[in-house]
């Protein structure tokens, strides 16, 4: 198990992880330009990738995109090439963000990095909304949630892809799918939370749903994780967020990087941004 891997091998799964970004990265859209930029935030200094489209008016506010790896594993660069897509369709700069990863730096780091990015953006009037896919989309939930409490600065929505938001491995969803088949399974799922040490307090109750701005939950009907993303969803309109949800036929975890290569999954990601446009 990664677990089990000391901390040079970590850093070698990590870079071969990104290796495997490649054929996504290559397969999106051509990008205006790309930097790398640093934010300076209370959490820590958050590296992330400023991407600008072509016909984008770089002037106006973000989208924030927090990449997926069950909190230990991804990065902006292994991720670039849902982000391309993404900020080609929309038009608008995105920034990929390299949030702090554990076990080096579990929960709330990340989450706080976020939120505090969102008050930097905020405040420089740069801030849209945030993207985020499996373990990016619990960060990105678990920002707003804490952001709300402390009354910081809120994205307009959010897009939350294959989330990974339960601190626990034991729903219905991980018995049909987390066998093995799917490219996430409960085994890694059960590590990858002892890891990130969020535990109950990871999790979100229909009290942590009040005062969020509008959510589009968006997973695979083959997915160890649908659970959580129902769960967030009855929750969201319990506490009366709005919040839609779109459940794509046939693909399992981690489907949007599949975009190049499956039309269904380039249109769950298609009406996705649409609706991230007309916020």
């Amino acid at each position: 198990m990664w677990i089990e891997m000391a901390a040079a091998d970590l850093a070698a799964e990590r870079k071969a992880r990104e290796e495997n970004g490649r054929i996504a990265a290559d397969a999106a859209p051509k990008m205006a330009s790309e930097t790398n930029v640093t934010f300076e935030t209370p959490a820590g200094a958050l590296p992330a990738i400023r991407l600008v489209p072509e016909g984008a008016d770089d002037s106006a506010p973000a989208d924030v995109f927090v990449h997926g790896g069950g909190w230990v594993f991804g990065s902006a660069r292994q991720s670039i090439g849902t982000a391309r897509r993404m900020a080609a369709q929309s038009r608008r700069t995105i920034l990929s963000v390299d949030y702090l990863l554990a076990p080096e730096t579990p929960w709330p780091a990340a989450a706080d990095q976020v939120g505090a990015l969102f008050d930097q953006l905020a405040a420089e009037g740069g801030l849209h909304a945030v993207a985020g896919s499996s373990a990016g989309a619990q960060i990105a939930l678990a920002a707003m949630r804490r952001q709300a409490d402390r009354g910081g600065a809120l994205p307009r929505g959010a897009l939350l892809f294959n989330g990974a938001f339960a601190m626990t491995a034991d729903s219905w969803s991980h018995a049909a799918f987390g066998g093995g088949s799917d490219l996430l399974t409960t085994a890694a799922m059960t590590a990858y939370i002892a890891a990130y040490g969020a535990g109950a307090d990871g999790d979100m109750t229909i009290a942590d749903m009040f005062g969020l701005p509008p959510l589009w939950l968006s997973l695979g009907d083959q997915d160890p994780l649908i659970e959580d993303s129902l769960a967030v969803f009855q929750r969201a309109l319990a506490a009366g967020t709005k919040v839609h949800l779109d459940i794509i036929p046939g693909v399992g975890h981690g489907f949007a990087n599949n975009f190049h290569d499956l039309p269904r999954v380039d249109l769950a990601i298609t009406d996705a941004m649409d609706w991230l446009g007309r916020l």
